[in-house]
């Protein structure tokens, strides 16, 4: 009976291991931290309508239901949708998700209202612009999802050039919501240093008056004693 308790006692500790190692395996990793949901709208071009302004691009709305719909381009003829987003502080980011019209709540499915084109530029002082993604021809697309090396910046400006896939720059924008996904630096490997030089330290001569011989007739004692629980240990392995 107590070799079946400590076999099942084993194989239990053994279900216990491999289901916690199971759940490590799955746990995911942090999640990147979304710098746009903490951003400020600086100014954008237009809206259709009062619920309808950029702010409902980086309001994170998980559901998609909320969005950015600016009307068509007789608001302001001649000129590109825009948005521009401040962070407050200049920060690094490296990976951009815009959410288009067919995968929102309001549009869903709808692909002719999809943006088409739209270009992203970096600044530091609002005044001098670097363009960092120009895109043409993803209106199928509903998701739109780039990584980059890392930028840093204050102002990041969305300009949609196409806003719909099924028109021409006259179209109206219609964007649900707008990731950007801050950039933290990989931990600096441990710097390994040398070790350091191990001064062998030679132990003091022991005196020849203090160095005393082990008594042989201990020794023997000892060597009687094993010898004796030697010979009872096999008769109880013998007899059971």
């Amino acid at each position: 009976m107590g070799k079946k308790h400590k076999k099942h006692r084993k194989i239990v500790h053994a279900c216990i291991f491999s289901m916690v190692f199971a759940v490590v395996l799955t746990i995911p990793a942090a999640s990147r931290t979304n710098i746009a949901s903490r951003c400020q709208i600086d100014s954008f071009c237009c809206a259709a309508g009062e619920g309808t302004c950029a702010a409902m691009l980086t309001d994170h709305d998980p559901g998609y239901e909320t969005k950015w719909e600016t009307g068509d381009g007789s608001i302001h003829p001649g000129e590109p949708h825009w948005a521009i987003l401040d962070f407050g502080a200049e920060l690094d980011f490296d990976r951009l998700r815009l959410i288009k019209a067919s995968q929102g709540i309001g549009d869903f499915g709808r692909t002719e209202f999809n943006a088409d084109g739209f270009a992203f530029s970096v600044s530091s002082d609002k005044e001098n612009w670097t363009l960092l993604l120009d895109i043409a021809g993803d209106g199928e697309n509903d998701i739109f999802e780039a990584s980059f090396p890392p930028v840093a910046a204050r102002y990041l400006k969305l300009t949609i050039t196409h806003p719909e896939q099924e028109s021409d720059e006259t179209g109206a924008a219609r964007l649900y919501d707008f990731k950007v996904f801050g950039y933290s630096e990989p931990p600096q490997a441990t710097q390994t240093t040398e070790p350091e030089e191990i001064v062998e330290i030679e132990p003091d001569p022991v005196p020849l008056a203090d160095f005393h011989p082990p008594d042989t007739s201990d020794s023997s004692l000892i060597l009687l004693l094993l010898l004796s629980a030697l010979i009872i240990l096999r008769k109880f392995i013998i007899h059971h």
